[in-house]
């Protein structure tokens, strides 16, 4: 039996008639680019982008983004993270300002139709 969300799993009947579904989690990583605003608490997450599975995609991605890593005195940070089996990994952070994070949005709203709309189009 294939699940939603990379989940898969066995479909089992109990003696009752009682469908008992044991599911577990597929080897699949996803990477996401995450958006947050410093706040009086810390940094807050606001927006996520979902980039797919593939890490030269992602970090192709990521790399075309603008911004610093100087992260001491930025209100805006970009995030790229990588989530491994259900738990997430930063691998790399951006400082960026209100008019990069505009830039950086275009950017990834591009390569995200790019991949999405184009796969094997070549």
């Amino acid at each position: 039996m294939k699940g939603h969300a990379g989940f898969s799993g066995k479909s089992f009947s109990s003696k009752a008639g009682i469908y008992i579904v044991v599911l577990s989690h597929m080897n699949s990583n996803t990477f996401y680019i995450l958006i947050s605003v410093r706040t009086r608490e810390g940094f807050e997450s606001f927006g996520k982008y979902k980039l797919g599975n593939n890490r030269k995609t992602a970090t192709a991605i990521f790399r075309q983004l603008k911004g610093s890593p100087d992260l001491d005195q930025t209100m805006l940070t970009m995030e790229l993270e990588e989530t491994v089996n259900g738990l997430p990994v930063n691998l790399q952070m951006l400082a960026c300002t209100l008019e990069e994070l505009a830039h950086n949005t275009k950017i990834i709203v591009k390569e995200t139709f790019k991949l999405l709309n184009l796969k094997g189009t070549k």
